[in-house]
Parts: structure tokens; sequence; C-alpha cells
């Protein structure tokens, strides 16, 4: 079919991934989806399914997932969202897809989410903000050189968005459960 529309599912091994790729297949549209490589996870998948090995960390492993798609439907694990990478990433979309759909969890961040802030510090997300999700309160945990800091402390980022220095603290990217050999029951009832 030349005229066949063909959408890119990013997080397409995840919960909801393989039941959007089921009924856009059911629709007669073509579907690719982009998964880590080596990811066991794609067998939950359509054999209609085009696989192409990527990482949303990584802009350069899109271009062969994205060339020739219509649209992307962008779900970004939120433990892999990283602010250094997601500007390149949304403009390699944006240069090849005519449209985007992003899908997100409510909490962005969950209550008992590990982030890394932009001052190289660990933190927990202990509350949120209930108007701004990305501005949560969170329990400090490491030094920016990720040692445990002896005394953790609170920071809201919506108010108190500033650490040691003068430049402002904001969630550099999300990290997943045991990074760096942290474990959250020890500091927090998760």
């Amino acid at each position: 079919m030349p005229d066949q529309t063909t959408v890119l599912i990013t997080g397409a091994t995840g919960n909801i991934g393989p039941h959007i790729a089921a009924q856009l297949l059911e629709t007669g549209v073509a579907v690719r989806a982009l998964v880590l490589p080596g990811d066991p996870n794609a067998s939950r998948l359509s054999d209609e399914v085009e696989i192409f090995a990527g990482d949303l960390a990584d802009p350069a492993s899109l271009g062969p997932a994205l060339d020739g798609v219509d649209a992307v439907m962008l779900m970004w694990p939120f433990f892999t969202l990283d602010v250094t990478t997601a500007p390149e990433v949304l403009r390699r979309i944006a240069g090849q897809a005519r449209r985007v759909v992003f899908v997100s969890s409510i909490g962005v961040f969950p209550v008992g989410s590990l982030i890394e802030l932009s001052s190289g510090e660990v933190a927990i997300v202990v509350a949120h903000n209930k108007v701004r999700r990305l501005k949560p309160r969170v329990l400090v945990v490491t030094g920016p050189d990720k040692t445990r800091s002896p005394h953790p402390a609170m920071l809201d980022l919506l108010y108190e968005h500033k650490t040691g220095g003068d430049e402002p603290v904001y969630i550099k990217r999300g990290l997943p459960a045991g990074a760096y050999g942290l474990d959250l029951k020890d500091f927090y009832l998760a």
C-alpha cells in the first residue's frame, strides 16, 4: 500500500505500547516499534510490527526508525528522560513526523522516584506540587559526587529552587531504582 500511514511507537514494549500497536494494526496502519537493544519484551509485539533497536537517550539511534514515518506515539518512560538529550530527540522527531502524540504519566516522577538534580545531587520525590508537576518536594540523599549524604535534606523545587550555588536547581533526569547503589528504604518508606 503506497499510501499506508506509518506510525512509530516509542516505549512500545511497556504497559500500554503493545495495546496501541494492536489497535493501530487493526485499522490498517503500518506500525514500527523503537525498542532497547536486546529488550526481551519485544516478543509481546505482533509479528506485523517492524522492530527497530534504539534508545531515546541516544538521539542518533533514532534515524532508521524515523525514516518515512507519518506519526510518532512518543511514550517516554520517566526514568529515561534526560534534559540534555531530550531537545535533540524532539528535534529529530519533528523533522520526520507530521504528527506526534506524547503520552505521559500523571505524576511524571511518581512519589518514591529517584531523580538526578541539575546540581548533580540525587534525590527522592516525596510529594508533588499540585500545579507544577516538575517542581516536587524532594529528599536530597547524595552530594554532587553521588556519595550518600550523612544528613539528607528536604528541598521544595518550587519555592527553594537553589542549593549551595546561585543556579536554579531542576530535575535533570529520572533514575532507575537502585541507581548509585541507593535503596529507597534506607531513606524513605517506599
